[in-house]
């Protein structure tokens, strides 16, 4: 999930929220769907998208 729409949820939710790392929300502390009070911290974890790029060879290259 993208960190903007995680973070427009939990404003909803009135709960402080920390954020590590960068990239798209992989994780997040306590558990999605577990009950959450206002004014609980929410622990965002997020991580790039990795992409696998297969080098070319110089036939396909020249193509």
């Amino acid at each position: 999930m993208s960190l903007r729409k995680s973070l427009r949820l939990l404003q909803r939710a009135e709960v402080n929220v920390e954020v590590q790392g960068s990239g798209r929300v992989t994780r997040q502390k306590p558990e999605a769907g577990e009950m959450l009070k206002p004014q609980t911290s929410v622990i965002l974890y997020l991580e790039r998208d990795e992409v696998d790029v297969k080098p070319s060879s110089g036939k396909e290259a020249a193509k």
